[in-house]
């Protein structure tokens, strides 16, 4: 579901590309056991304390690779030869707690421009089904029926 708000003193409609994480969601082999979650304290549960009063709380346990679902792959995370990029040594680079450069925190928000290509309309449908190739033809297509000329930025 689209958002709306404002950007650079524009306004603008927001599409948050995240999936929701599930453990029947696809995961690259080299990438599990993916994810799994556990509600480990409920509100049924005796309290912890003897000063607790009315007030309880709930809790889940997240277990999962940090490639599950929709990310950002941090810099880090692929080497060629043994180097990240910038020619760093990955295997100094890593340590207890992560990696000492290009972690993701080191990648800026992506917030950009972008223009949606409504393929299924174009095919006469209100969805194409999971796995149904989109194909540059049909960008091109999409662009054609709407009068859009797509520039960079």
């Amino acid at each position: 579901m689209p958002g709306r708000g404002q950007f650079a003193g524009q306004d603008v409609l927001v599409f948050d590309l995240e999936q929701p994480r599930t453990p029947e969601m696809p995961i690259y082999p080299a990438h599990r056991p993916g994810y799994s979650y556990a509600l480990h304290r409920r509100h049924s549960d005796p309290p912890a304390g003897p000063s607790v009063g009315p007030r309880s709380s709930a809790s889940g346990l997240l277990f999962l690779m940090e490639h599950t679902g929709t990310h950002i792959d941090a810099p880090c995370h692929q080497a060629w030869h043994g180097r990240l990029h910038g020619d760093i040594d990955a295997t100094s680079a890593a340590g207890p707690r992560g990696f000492t450069h290009l972690g993701v925190e080191t990648v800026p928000p992506l917030v950009v421009p972008g223009v949606l290509l409504d393929v299924a309309a174009l095919r006469g449908r209100e969805a194409l089904p999971p796995g149904e190739l989109v194909t540059a033809a049909d960008l091109v297509a999409c662009c054609t029926r709407d009068s859009l000329a797509l520039e960079p930025g």
